[in-house]
C-alpha cells in the first residue's frame, strides 16, 4: 500500500508537480512551522517502537509493530504536504534520506522469509537511517526558524 504513495512523492517532487494551493500553503511561514511539527511528532511516534524494545516492554512492542507499520504508510504523504519539493543541499540530504528510510520500511523482513542476516542487516540500515532523519530534522528545524 505504502510503495504506491511513496513512487508518487517522489515522482512528483522530482517533475515539480504540485497542486498550486499547495505551492501557496507551504510558502507560509505558519504552515511550515505547523506540518513540520506534524512531521516531527510523526517521526517521534515511530520511535515509540523502539523505545519499548529497548527498554525491554515486549508486549508493549508487540502492539506497538503493527501500529508502526500501518502508521508509517502515511509517511511520504505526510512529506508531500509538508514539502512539494526535495530541496538542496541539506535539505535534499533530508528528503533522500527520509524517503529512503520510508522505502525501507516498506520492504520489511517479513517479506523476506526468515533470514536472520536479511533481518540483520535491515534492522541496522533502518535504525541507522532513523537516527539521521532526527539529526538532519533537528538541524533543519533549529536552522528553518533561526533564519525566518
Amino acid at each position: 500500500m505504502g510503495a504506491p504513495l511513496l513512487a508518487a512523492v517522489v515522482c512528483c517532487a522530482v517533475l515539480g508537480v504540485a497542486p498550486a494551493p499547495l505551492i501557496e500553503l507551504q510558502d507560509r511561514f505558519g504552515y511550515k512551522v505547523g506540518s513540520g511539527l506534524v512531521l516531527a511528532v510523526f517521526i517521534g511516534s515511530q520511535w515509540l517502537l523502539s523505545w519499548s524494545r529497548v527498554g525491554g516492554q515486549r508486549r508493549l512492542a508487540k502492539k506497538l509493530y503493527s501500529l508502526h507499520q500501518w502508521v508509517g504508510i502515511v509517511a511520504p504523504v505526510l512529506f508531500y504536504l509538508h514539502s512539494v519539493r526535495l530541496g538542496q543541499n541539506y535539505l535534499l540530504l533530508l528528503s533522500a534520506v527520509y524517503l529512503v528510510n520510508v522505502g525501507l520500511g516498506y520492504a520489511n523482513p517479513s517479506l523476506f522469509g526468515r533470514s536472520k542476516t536479511f533481518h540483520f542487516n535491515w534492522m541496522v540500515a533502518h535504525v541507522g537511517l532513523s537516527v539521521a532523519v532526527v539529526a538532519i530534522t533537528a538541524f533543519h528545524a533549529w536552522t528553518a526558524v533561526y533564519f525566518e
